[in-house]
């Protein structure tokens, strides 16, 4: 799932805004909280990375983009 998000990032042009938004913490480590949470359907990575709301792009950003995720990575 890393690769895959770090591919839907860049391909959004948001890889170094989200990057920035993560601070101190990694890929590896936000995938490994979505991959051990009771709540897949919920809990993504753009939701598990940080707090919409404490970052410059904001909410409507973020959920536009989560949002883009699950659509994206959707299973039929």
């Amino acid at each position: 799932m890393e690769k895959k998000l770090i591919n839907f990032l860049k391909n959004k042009r948001v890889y170094s805004k989200f990057m920035r938004n993560v601070k101190d913490d990694t890929i590896t480590g936000i995938v490994s909280r979505v991959e051990n949470t009771d709540k897949p359907k919920i809990v993504t990575p753009i939701v598990a990375a940080f707090i919409w709301g404490l970052t410059p792009e904001g909410v409507q950003f973020w959920g536009r983009i989560n949002r883009e995720w699950i659509k994206e990575n959707e299973v039929h």
